[in-house]
């Protein structure tokens, strides 16, 4: 009979590892809320053996660095690394300062950099917020942007993510406070910030019209914004090296009012959004009816991928050579995947993937 583990590795379009090599890489999964007070089991799985090694926190915001998962402890209210080998430990140099009320991160696609934001409160109750980077291994640390909310608009610099080249980082306007109610990954100006010199660009068209998807990806900026009439969202497709622009033909969805997560594929020839219905409900979870949209650069076009699903999930992963992809829930523990070629949502893990280590 087959091993459950490498059912779940075939079914996530991973190829499992079978030799019983200690080099192998691990799968990372967490199943949140196992207690009132939300603790989370982190389950580190050897993808040659099996092994599962699992860790007790009450952390969030996961995220793959290096051979760790790196993630901030709610107890505690520090940065923390979790290893393979069962044990935690505080991240050396990155953490959140006493008189601050926030840390964000990134992490560059190739773990060699990172970049954290922290933020606070003045004594004018102005938000101000501290951006760093530094290598993987603390090296070449240093303050790359300061800024102050004088207008009082209740923005704080958000990292998002490093170029490939990693000479920039680009940032987002983003409104503090407002993650709660964000159903997706949504942004309000996105702006490049240069490393070597500290100058600051906005990307192109980023007037801030409304908080919607976005993403970047080998030089190509994807932007969802509201259309003129306010019902219904705009695709624009940017190549940031030659400032070419491509609208893509509208997909009105009545009634569908929010979009974001979006995700290109590695290879940047498709792309992934989230487009929902949210209808408030008092003292209760808003209905949530969401639509996942398939968008071809070469064919400029956008499809509806699958049919209208009230389970609030959002994609996390292309998988199996970009024919496929991973989604995850905020709300519930599982993780789903959609093949392209049918569009058909199925749950291949009762647990929540958060990525793979070595």
């Amino acid at each position: 009979m087959m091993r459950w583990w490498l059912i779940l590795l075939l079914l996530l379009g991973v190829a499992p590892v079978i030799a019983q090599e200690p080099s192998a890489p691990y799968m990372v999964y967490v199943e949140h809320d196992q207690d009132q007070f939300g603790l989370d089991h982190l389950l580190f799985i050897h993808m040659g053996t099996g092994e599962t090694t699992q860790l007790d926190l009450y952390g969030e915001r996961y995220t793959p660095f290096g051979g760790e998962i790196l993630y901030f402890d709610r107890q505690t209210n520090q940065m923390m690394l979790a290893n393979v080998d069962g044990t935690t430990r505080p991240h050396p140099f990155m953490q959140l300062p006493p008189d601050a009320d926030r840390i964000d991160w990134t992490v560059s696609e190739d773990g060699r950099m990172l970049a954290w934001t922290t933020a606070w409160r003045n004594t004018l109750g102005q938000l101000s917020t501290i951006t760093m980077v530094a290598n993987a291994d603390g090296a070449n640390m240093r303050e790359v942007f300061r800024d102050i909310d004088l207008a009082s608009d209740n923005l704080r610099a958000l990292p998002i993510r490093f170029s490939e080249d990693l000479g920039t980082l680009y940032m987002d306007k983003h409104p503090d406070g407002i993650n709660p109610y964000l159903f997706f990954s949504q942004y309000v100006a996105l702006f490049g910030l240069d490393l070597i010199d500290g100058t600051t660009q906005s990307l192109p068209d980023e007037f801030g019209n409304c908080i919607c998807g976005a993403a970047i990806e080998e030089g190509l900026f994807l932007r969802l914004r509201l259309t003129d009439d306010l019902q219904g969202f705009d695709l624009y497709l940017y190549d940031l090296a030659t400032n070419s622009k491509i609208t893509f033909p509208q997909l009105r969805r009545t009634g569908y009012n929010t979009g974001g997560d979006i995700l290109i594929s590695p290879d940047g020839k498709l792309a992934v959004y989230a487009l929902a219905s949210v209808t408030p409900r008092p003292n209760q979870d808003p209905l949530t009816e969401t639509v996942f949209v398939l968008v071809d650069f070469d064919a400029q076009t956008q499809t509806v991928l699958t049919s209208p699903v009230q389970t609030f999930i959002r994609p996390v992963a292309w998988t199996e050579d970009n024919s496929a992809i991973l989604f995850t829930s905020p709300q519930d523990n599982g993780t789903w995947k959609v093949v392209l070629s049918n569009g058909r949502l199925n749950r291949v893990a009762q647990t929540t993937f958060i990525g793979i280590v070595d």
